[in-house]
């Protein structure tokens, strides 16, 4: 029981971490300063943690600080391992790798769209304010794709799924795992129609990892791609943003 609360816990650092990261880059920027400046400035250091993290265990998606140099003869072996192929066709895994990229930034953006005319149905827009993203969307849309686009998307991605899952998959059953961490996810949005948008996505996102966790999930995953699914969780978790900011972009 020791053992296992001292996991938990120990999952938790990362939540822990963002949240400390941008409280004090908040702090140190100041009220006056541009909200999306603020998510891009904590979202980039935010990286460089999870990276620190990620060398000092043997977590999921650990592999995307380590496909470098050896990366062509790491889809060569992977690929060799999950299907029985002698030979790897690089430019046809590459092609097969973008193209799942792009099938996930577009469902990312298909879920965001969804989610919106869900939340306007059910006039929750009326109900809970959303300020914080009211006061991005006046950030310069450059500002808005680097920052909220981007970076937060890829920040969250390897802090949540990459690390507090990983870990919490060590004590927690698969399902207990996913629901609390979809609720840290959500609670980091700090508002509650964003945490609204943010909790089913992030359960979807954890349900794909899973599946690949599946036999053909880990064929797959090896051969497309080196870093495995947390690309395509970026992917998609940058599509359901980018979406947001484009919709309200256009005139």
């Amino acid at each position: 029981m020791g053992s296992e609360l001292q996991q938990g816990v120990y999952a938790l650092i990362p939540a822990l971490a963002y949240l400390i990261v941008s409280s004090l880059t908040a702090l140190l920027c100041g009220p006056d300063s541009d909200v999306c400046l603020r998510v891009l400035i904590g979202a980039l250091i935010m990286i460089g943690v999870d990276i620190f993290l990620y060398r000092r265990q043997d977590a999921p998606g650990k592999q995307v600080l380590q496909s470098g140099a050896d990366g062509g003869r790491q889809v060569q072996e992977m690929t060799q391992a999950a299907g029985g192929l002698r030979t790897a066709n690089v430019r046809s895994a590459w092609l097969l790798r973008l193209g799942l990229c792009v099938a996930a930034f577009a469902a990312g953006g298909l879920c965001s769209y969804l989610a919106g005319v869900v939340m306007s149905a059910l006039h929750l827009d009326r109900i809970f304010s959303n300020a914080t993203q009211e006061l991005m969307l006046r950030s310069p849309l450059w500002l808005q794709i680097l920052g909220p686009g981007l970076s937060a998307a890829a920040a969250e991605e390897l802090t949540y799924r990459g690390l507090v899952c990983s870990r919490l998959r060590k004590c927690l059953s698969h399902v207990a795992a996913a629901i609390l961490t979809s609720l840290l996810f959500a609670a980091g949005h700090g508002n509650m129609i964003q945490a609204l948008y943010a909790f089913p996505m992030a359960l979807l996102l954890q349900q794909l990892r899973h599946l690949s966790e599946t036999e053909t999930g880990r064929r797959l995953q090896v051969i497309t791609h080196p870093a495995g699914v947390l690309i395509w969780e970026i992917c998609f978790h940058a599509g359901a943003n980018l979406l947001t900011i484009t919709l309200q972009a256009l005139p």
